[in-house]
């Protein structure tokens, strides 16, 4: 966790960090599905 935001934002640090990490999650969702995709007949 990056200490400055936590420091700056006490209240609000928490809350941002798990919508970021939720954010990633479904990004990282999406390119496994793309990768999965079969572009072979292009």
């Amino acid at each position: 966790m990056c200490h400055s935001v936590k420091k700056a934002y006490p209240n609000e640090a928490e809350g941002l960090f798990a919508e970021a990490q939720k954010m990633a999650q479904i990004r990282y969702k999406t390119y496994i599905r793309k990768a999965a995709e079969d572009w072979s007949n292009e």
